[in-house]
Protein backbone atom coordinates (compact mmCIF):
# COMPACT_ATOMS: atom_id res chain seq x y z
CA UNK A 1 0.00 0.00 0.00
CA UNK A 2 2.28 3.60 -1.22
CA UNK A 3 1.63 6.32 1.41
CA UNK A 4 4.22 8.38 1.08
CA UNK A 5 4.90 10.19 4.49
CA UNK A 6 8.36 9.80 6.00
CA UNK A 7 9.76 13.64 7.25
CA UNK A 8 12.56 15.25 6.69
CA UNK A 9 14.02 18.44 7.06
CA UNK A 10 13.62 20.57 3.92
CA UNK A 11 17.27 20.88 3.63
CA UNK A 12 18.17 17.48 4.17
CA UNK A 13 20.13 15.62 0.90
CA UNK A 14 17.36 13.65 -0.58
CA UNK A 15 14.23 15.89 -0.14
CA UNK A 16 11.38 15.44 -2.24
CA UNK A 17 7.66 15.58 -2.58
CA UNK A 18 6.07 14.10 -5.36
CA UNK A 19 3.15 13.09 -3.88
CA UNK A 20 1.25 11.62 -1.23
CA UNK A 21 -1.35 9.23 -1.08
CA UNK A 22 -3.83 8.12 1.60
CA UNK A 23 -4.36 4.82 3.04
CA UNK A 24 -6.80 4.45 0.21
CA UNK A 25 -4.69 4.82 -2.11
CA UNK A 26 -6.07 7.87 -3.41
CA UNK A 27 -4.33 11.03 -4.24
CA UNK A 28 -5.69 13.75 -1.09
CA UNK A 29 -5.16 17.00 -2.20
CA UNK A 30 -5.53 18.55 1.07
CA UNK A 31 -2.64 16.82 2.07
CA UNK A 32 -0.45 17.70 -0.67
CA UNK A 33 -1.39 21.22 -0.10
CA UNK A 34 -0.48 20.57 3.34
CA UNK A 35 2.91 18.91 2.44
CA UNK A 36 3.45 22.08 0.54
CA UNK A 37 2.40 24.50 2.90
CA UNK A 38 5.30 22.39 5.88
CA UNK A 39 7.99 22.84 2.85
CA UNK A 40 8.18 26.60 3.58
CA UNK A 41 8.28 25.79 7.34
CA UNK A 42 11.35 23.75 6.67
CA UNK A 43 9.41 20.25 7.41
CA UNK A 44 8.00 18.22 4.74
CA UNK A 45 6.68 14.64 4.01
CA UNK A 46 9.23 12.78 1.64
CA UNK A 47 7.71 10.13 -0.55
CA UNK A 48 8.30 6.67 0.41
CA UNK A 49 6.54 3.44 1.25
CA UNK A 50 4.40 2.88 4.57
CA UNK A 51 4.63 -0.33 6.25
CA UNK A 52 0.85 -1.64 7.49
CA UNK A 53 2.99 -2.73 10.89
CA UNK A 54 3.33 1.39 10.91
CA UNK A 55 -0.12 1.35 11.86
CA UNK A 56 0.22 -1.12 14.36
CA UNK A 57 2.84 0.38 15.84
CA UNK A 58 0.72 3.75 16.73
CA UNK A 59 -1.77 1.75 18.45
CA UNK A 60 0.85 -0.03 20.63
CA UNK A 61 4.22 2.34 21.14
CA UNK A 62 4.01 4.84 23.55
CA UNK A 63 5.69 8.43 23.55
CA UNK A 64 8.96 7.95 25.27
CA UNK A 65 9.38 11.58 26.93
CA UNK A 66 7.65 15.13 26.81
CA UNK A 67 4.05 15.87 28.53
CA UNK A 68 2.78 12.85 26.97
CA UNK A 69 5.22 10.23 28.26
CA UNK A 70 3.70 6.69 28.08
CA UNK A 71 0.58 7.18 26.29
CA UNK A 72 -0.14 5.47 22.86
CA UNK A 73 0.98 7.30 20.03
CA UNK A 74 -2.47 6.75 18.73
CA UNK A 75 -3.95 8.67 21.54
CA UNK A 76 -2.00 11.25 21.68
CA UNK A 77 -3.94 14.79 21.25
CA UNK A 78 -4.44 16.79 17.99
CA UNK A 79 -2.76 20.04 19.33
CA UNK A 80 0.24 17.72 20.29
CA UNK A 81 0.92 16.50 17.31
CA UNK A 82 0.14 19.80 15.39
CA UNK A 83 2.76 21.44 18.03
CA UNK A 84 5.40 18.69 16.74
CA UNK A 85 4.46 19.65 12.60
CA UNK A 86 5.08 23.02 13.67
CA UNK A 87 8.35 22.93 15.12
CA UNK A 88 10.26 19.92 13.71
CA UNK A 89 9.56 15.95 14.28
CA UNK A 90 12.03 14.05 16.42
CA UNK A 91 14.41 11.87 14.23
CA UNK A 92 13.96 7.96 14.14
CA UNK A 93 11.01 5.79 14.73
CA UNK A 94 9.38 8.34 16.79
CA UNK A 95 9.24 11.04 14.29
CA UNK A 96 8.40 8.65 11.82
CA UNK A 97 4.75 7.81 13.71
CA UNK A 98 4.35 10.89 14.98
CA UNK A 99 4.12 12.38 11.45
CA UNK A 100 2.01 10.09 10.58
CA UNK A 101 -0.17 10.55 13.34
CA UNK A 102 -0.44 13.83 12.57
CA UNK A 103 -1.48 13.52 9.21
CA UNK A 104 -4.87 10.52 10.10
CA UNK A 105 -5.36 13.81 12.49
CA UNK A 106 -5.43 16.57 10.69
CA UNK A 107 -7.54 14.86 7.91
CA UNK A 108 -9.81 13.39 10.09
CA UNK A 109 -8.55 9.97 9.74
CA UNK A 110 -8.13 8.96 13.43
CA UNK A 111 -10.93 6.45 12.41
CA UNK A 112 -8.48 3.73 9.56
CA UNK A 113 -6.87 3.09 13.19
CA UNK A 114 -10.93 1.70 14.96
CA UNK A 115 -10.65 -1.88 12.76
CA UNK A 116 -7.15 -2.10 14.52
CA UNK A 117 -8.04 -1.44 17.86
CA UNK A 118 -11.03 -4.35 17.57
CA UNK A 119 -8.45 -6.42 16.78
CA UNK A 120 -6.29 -5.90 20.12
Amino acid sequence: MPFGLVGTPANSPGFNVTMIVTLTGNVNRRMVANAQAARGRGFCYSSGIMKPEHLQLLLTREMPYGKYKGRVIADLPGHYLGWFAREGFPRGEIGELLALMYELDHNDLRSLLDPLRARR
